[in-house]
C-alpha cells in the first residue's frame, strides 16, 4: 500500500523501511489486486511499517477487508510484524 493511502486510511504517517519477504511469490489476483501466495524458491520486496498500533491496524484491516480479501499473519522473519496473505 502506497503511503499516501495508509495515511488516507488511517489518518497518520508511519515510518516504513524496506524489506524481503522469502518463501513468497507476488501476483496479481483476478480482482486486480496484487496478493502473495507461499513459493519456496521466490522472494516478495515490499515495505514494513514501524509504529502501527491496534486503531491503525483496525483501520487498515478494515480497508483491506481482512478475513475476506486477505489474512494477516505474524512474519518471524522480520522481528514479528505483520505480513499480508
Amino acid at each position: 500500500m502506497e503511503p499516501a493511502c495508509v495515511e488516507r486510511v488511517t489518518g497518520r504517517r508511519f515510518a516504513g523501511r524496506s524489506a524481503t519477504l522469502h518463501g513468497w511469490t507476488r501476483t496479481i489476483a483476478s480482482h486486480g489486486y496484487p496478493v502473495i501466495h507461499p513459493s519456496p524458491d521466490d522472494t516478495v520486496d515490499g515495505i514494513v511499517l514501524d509504529g502501527l498500533d491496534t486503531a491503525a491496524l483496525r483501520a487498515l484491516d478494515a480497508y483491506e477487508d481482512e478475513g475476506q480479501l486477505y489474512l494477516r499473519r505474524k512474519d518471524t522473519e522480520h522481528r514479528n510484524e505483520y505480513i499480508v496473505k
